[in-house]
């Protein structure tokens, strides 16, 4: 339990309360200022948005430090940001990023352009290589920059949610438990996309295992998983999500 930072026995239920609640407090003010009375005052556009969903994430990752630091003197090291290139495992990286990828070009290749979604709106058709070649430098910077907004999530999915239930339950159940509890704190409560959520913080929690408990392997495979959902699924203007 060496990697748990729930095994530090200075930390209790009280500190995973008070990170959740931080999480929630940070998200709900995000969705206020992107969508309710702010908005109101100053036109909030998707490259806006994403702006503050990033900046948010930022914030929330700078009061977590300040508390574990303040009270338990805890580096961003002890918090699992600790890069170390030998334990990223890019052998799964590669075939889970692959599978997931073809599956969802083939589900776009296949879309009925006729039909009327706000599932899948890049069409790619006949116009495939395309499609790819302009937007190509588009989803690579934002595959950089939700690196970070990844980061800041697999702390909160591996670091908090999964080390905590895995204290008490076989890793099996804790995996459950973790992606069940994570696909809610999101505050969308749309079934496709609990369920995209849940399968991605699965996935998450199995590589985070693989590779000794060390985030970045997690964090590489998110980062391309919010790229794939924002560019194939939802498409741009959810990109706040």
């Amino acid at each position: 339990m060496k990697n748990n930072i729930f095994s530090d026995q200075r930390l209790n239920y009280k500190d995973f309360l008070i990170i959740i609640v931080s999480w929630y407090f940070i998200t709900l003010s995000s969705y206020y200022i992107s969508e309710k009375d702010f908005a109101s005052l100053l036109y909030i556009n998707e490259i806006l948005s994403f702006a503050i969903n990033v900046l948010s994430h930022f914030v929330f990752l700078i009061i977590i430090y300040i508390y574990f630091n303040l009270l338990y003197d805890f580096s961003f090291s002890d918090l699992g940001f600790k890069f170390q290139f030998e334990k990223i495992n890019f052998k799964a990286l590669l075939t889970i990023s692959t599978i997931l990828t073809a599956g969802v070009l083939l589900i776009n290749l296949n879309l009925n352009l006729g039909f009327n979604s706000s599932f899948f709106p890049i069409k790619l058709g006949e116009n495939f290589f395309q499609v790819i070649y302009s937007d190509l430098p588009l989803l690579v910077i934002t595959f950089i920059v939700l690196l970070f907004t990844a980061g800041v999530e697999q702390f909160l999915f591996n670091k908090v949610i999964f080390s905590l239930f895995d204290l008490y339950l076989p890793s099996f159940l804790a995996v459950i438990f973790s992606a069940l509890f994570a696909s809610l704190l999101f505050l969308e409560f749309n079934p496709a996309f609990i369920l995209i959520i849940f399968i991605s913080v699965i996935i998450s929690n199995y590589l985070y295992i693989i590779s000794d408990h060390n985030l970045f392997t997690p964090i590489i495979f998110y980062s391309y998983f919010l790229t794939l959902y924002i560019a194939f699924i939802y498409g741009f203007k959810y990109i706040y999500i």
